[in-house]
C-alpha cells in the first residue's frame, strides 16, 4: 500500500480550509466534469467529462499532481472509457503548458491524426481509491480546480490546438444537435506511456468552494483492490 506522507497531507489541506457547500458546479459549462461513485466493478470513483462544444475534439486529459494522493499507483487501477468512437488515448504523465500548472500525475493523449472525444461525447476515467477510508464523491468534486487539483483538456478543432481547464459541473444535455449521453460501462483498456506536445497557456479559473473535511479524512483505511 502506498504511503501518504505528512507533506502530501499538507498539500491537500492548502486551500481546503474554507467551509464548503454542497457541490453545485458551473452554470452552463462547455467542458463539464464531475466525480461520482464508479459504475464499473472493481473501481471506487470516476470522473465524467463531457464535450459540449461543436466542431471540437478532446484529445488530451490531464490530472494535476495533487490528485496523486487519490489515484492508485497501479496502471490497472485506472480505466478510461469513451461513450462513442474508438479509444485512441494513450496514458502517460505529460503536463500541458497551462499557466502555473505544476505537473500531471496522470494524463491521456491522442496521437496526432487520430480522433478524440467529439462534440456531444463523453469520457469517463474510473480509478481505485488510494487508501482514504471515508472519501466521498462530493469531497472530490469540491477539490476540483483548487490549488494543485486541476483537470485540464487538450482541445483540437478548426482553429488548431488549445488547452483549457475542465469546468466543475454536471452535464444535463449539451446544446448540440446530436446531444450527448452519459458514459456507459463499455470501453477499452488503459493505454501506454506515449504522449504528445505541450500547448499554450490560457486563463486560470477561480478555485471552487472547498470542503473542510477533505484534509481530515482518515488515511489508514485499507485500499479496495481491483477485482481480477
Amino acid at each position: 500500500m502506498r504511503q501518504i506522507t505528512p507533506k502530501t497531507v499538507s498539500a491537500i489541506a492548502v486551500g481546503l480550509l474554507f467551509t464548503g457547500s454542497a457541490f453545485a458546479g458551473v452554470a452552463d459549462p462547455t467542458y463539464p466534469v464531475f466525480a461520482q461513485t464508479s459504475e464499473l466493478d472493481g473501481y471506487d470513483f470516476e470522473f465524467v467529462i463531457h464535450n459540449c462544444v461543436e466542431d471540437t475534439e478532446i484529445t488530451g486529459i490531464y490530472f494535476e499532481n495533487g490528485w496523486e494522493a487519490f489515484f492508485s499507483d497501479d496502471l490497472f487501477d485506472r480505466n478510461l472509457r469513451i461513450d462513442s468512437g474508438p479509444l485512441n488515448f494513450l496514458e502517460g504523465t505529460l503536463s500541458p503548458d497551462l499557466g502555473p500548472w505544476s505537473s500531471s500525475t496522470v494524463s491521456y493523449e491522442v496521437p496526432g491524426g487520430l480522433s478524440g472525444v467529439g462534440d456531444g461525447g463523453t469520457a469517463t476515467i474510473a480509478f481505485v481509491n488510494n487508501g482514504f477510508s471515508e472519501l466521498t464523491a462530493e469531497q472530490i468534486n469540491d477539490a476540483i480546480n483548487t490549488e494543485g487539483f486541476g483537470i485540464a483538456l487538450r482541445l483540437t478543432g478548426e482553429g488548431g490546438t488549445d488547452y483549457q481547464f475542465a469546468e466543475q459541473g454536471i452535464h444535463e444535455g449539451c446544446d448540440l444537435d446530436d446531444g450527448g449521453d452519459d458514459g456507459g460501462d463499455d470501453g477499452g483498456d488503459d493505454g501506454g506511456d506515449d504522449g504528445g506536445d505541450d500547448g499554450g497557456a490560457t486563463g486560470i479559473p477561480s478555485p471552487s468552494a472547498a470542503l473542510m473535511g477533505l484534509a481530515l479524512i482518515g488515511l489508514m483505511g485499507q485500499r479496495r483492490r481491483r477485482d481480477a
